[in-house]
Parts: structure tokens; C-alpha cells; sequence
């Protein structure tokens, strides 16, 4: 999984201002563009197998846990974070039906976030994503 945020590219975003970004896939080939000017280019064969990715990061407020879902199948995965972390939890979940499941000028509600409010979680959990999703957790610090 390759993480794209803004604050990496540019030495400052400005507010206010209205980026143009653009994601091509191709195959395993991934490119981004902000403002029609390349940032990045990935090749994601080394993952190209995996059936979920995850990804722990945090900021100053929160523990952030990314799940990723590729398969048909919904898939519980058990969460271990080492340290004492405990604190309300909620979830932000995309899903679809399928991975072709595509928002679009006609249908724009096709894939929609979900919020979900987990209650106070601690370092030890499972967690089941549905089929076919991206799923954000946050944690309070």
C-alpha cells in the first residue's frame, strides 16, 4: 500500500485552494497526479497477491488503523497493538459489492462512507471488514 498525503508533495497546502488530483491504475502500475504534474509512480506487483493490507499510523490525537478488503468474502482480522492504548474508536468504512463498483455522475451514492462508533477499544481486538472495502479506524490517544 502506497500512502499519498498532500503535506508530503507540496511544502504547503493552502487553504481555500482546489487541488486537481488524478489516480491512474493500470494493471499493477499506480500514478498520481496533482495539478497534471506526476508524484507519484508504483508499481504495486510485490502486493499484487495479498487478499488485505493494513496500515497503523497516528497523529497527535489518534492511533489510525487502515483495513483493507479485496476479496468477496467479508474477513475478520485480529488487531494487535502493543502498548497501553485504549480509548473511544470509530470506524469510517468504504464498501461495495464488488471491486468493480465505480461512483459515477449518475449513481454517485454507489459507494458511500459509513460511520461507525465502535466504543472504547483496547490494544487487543478483531475486526471484520466487509468484502471488498477500505476501513479507517481511529483510535483516541
Amino acid at each position: 500500500i502506497y500512502t499519498l498525503s498532500l503535506h508530503t508533495l507540496f511544502r504547503s497546502v493552502e487553504t481555500g485552494k482546489t487541488y486537481h488530483l488524478k489516480v491512474e491504475v493500470s494493471g499493477t502500475k499506480v500514478k498520481c497526479y496533482v495539478d497534471d504534474e506526476l508524484y507519484v509512480d508504483y508499481d504495486t506487483a510485490s502486493y499484487a497477491e495479498a487478499e488485505s493490507y493494513q496500515v497503523v499510523s497516528s497523529d497527535e490525537n489518534d492511533l489510525i488503523i487502515k483495513l483493507i478488503n479485496v476479496t468477496e468474502e467479508a474477513r475478520t482480522i485480529a488487531v494487535d497493538i502493543s502498548g497501553n492504548i485504549s480509548g473511544s474508536a470509530k470506524a469510517y468504512q468504504l464498501s461495495g459489492e464488488s471491486l468493480d463498483d465505480i461512483n459515477s455522475i449518475e449513481d454517485e451514492n454507489i459507494i458511500e462512507i459509513k460511520e461507525i462508533e465502535l466504543g472504547d477499544l483496547n490494544g487487543k481486538f478483531n475486526y471484520t471488514v466487509p468484502k471488498c472495502s477500505a476501513t479507517v479506524i481511529r483510535i483516541q490517544k
